[in-house]
């Protein structure tokens, strides 16, 4: 009995309490960078212009499927620049998309404003508009429709201390 109140004591005695280690000196592997490369989805926002168009022509005799494609035209490509979290991209995509065509229309206007037959009035506007439209379109698939590519991996030295007095080393790496 004298034997085990003993090695109890020294137990007691002898043991720590329970600690964290601190940090260590490196930082911690962060999200992956930028590689400065960019992939292209621009096939999307001219797939989504594509349909509108298509809605558009559809609707030629029903003024609802006109209006779908119209707003399909202002809200699919900046929908697309949000699915791949580019959400300054989807406002630019928006103003060219509303700006252009209004341009194209003010032109088109100020070129036939001097014709006198009476489809002058409406068919400059409308080229103009379609025109517009179309150069938005392009803009946005050429310029904009780009998002950066993050690395796959990353891999880092990592050097710390111990509460203890000792050192640490090691890889952290990401894949």
């Amino acid at each position: 009995m004298r034997y085990l109140l003993v090695t109890a004591i020294a137990i007691v005695v002898t043991s720590t309490a329970a600690h964290a280690d601190p940090p260590s000196l490196t930082e911690p592997v962060a999200a992956p960078v930028a590689s400065g490369a960019t992939e292209s989805y621009a096939l999307q926002t001219l797939a989504m212009d594509g349909a509108s168009l298509a809605l558009i022509a559809a609707g030629s005799k029903s003024g609802a499927l006109v209006g779908i494609g119209i707003a399909m035209y202002f809200a699919g490509a900046p929908a697309v620049h949000i699915h791949h979290d580019q959400i300054g991209h989807a406002g630019r995509s928006l103003l060219l998309r509303v700006g252009l065509p209004v341009l194209g229309a003010i032109v088109g206007h100020a070129i036939t404003a001097n014709e006198t037959e009476g489809d002058g009035d409406i068919a400059g506007p409308a080229l103009g508009v379609v025109c517009g439209a179309a150069a938005a379109s392009l803009i946005d698939a050429a310029a904009l429709a780009r998002q950066p590519i993050e690395s796959a991996s990353r891999w880092t030295p990592t050097i710390g201390t111990t509460r203890q007095g000792g050192f640490t080393a090691g890889i952290a790496a990401r894949f």
